[in-house]
């Protein structure tokens, strides 16, 4: 192989990479979100497991005591069983305590920090999905 073809392959890796990455990053940037952590409290309907963000849809009442539906977002299934996680963690009707930041835009959603068991008990420390902590 001549160092032209050579030249061309590494360009055109390094451009695949970057291309890439600005993506991997771009995906995990979290503007949408408060910057402000909040503690909800809300009943547990759903607890979607897979990747590649654990979800978990639950019901909380709101000021007017109205019940909006929540879908909170932890990190991926890998990293939350490193948490100490299973498909069994959250169980609908589960009454838990969480650690959000909502998103910005006002709709129901939020990435999702430690949360409680109804008794205090501790389930995960937190997490907000990469990037979030330190903004």
């Amino acid at each position: 192989m001549d160092i032209r073809r050579i030249l061309v392959v590494v360009a055109v890796v390094v451009t695949v990479f970057s291309v890439l990455g600005g993506v991997a990053v771009a995906h995990h940037v979290r503007a949408a979100y408060s910057r402000e952590d909040v503690t909800m409290e809300g009943t547990v309907t759903d607890f979607i497991w897979r990747n590649p963000h654990a979800q978990v849809v639950f019901e909380v009442k709101d000021a007017d005591g109205k019940v909006v539906e929540w879908r909170g977002e932890y990190s991926s299934v890998t990293s939350m069983m490193a948490a100490g996680m299973t498909r069994n963690t959250f169980k609908p009707g589960d009454v838990i305590r969480f650690e959000a930041r909502v998103a910005t835009s006002g709709a129901p959603y939020a990435v999702l920090g430690a949360a409680w068991r109804a008794d205090g008990t501790l389930i995960v420390q937190g997490d907000y999905t990469d990037l979030t902590r330190g903004n």
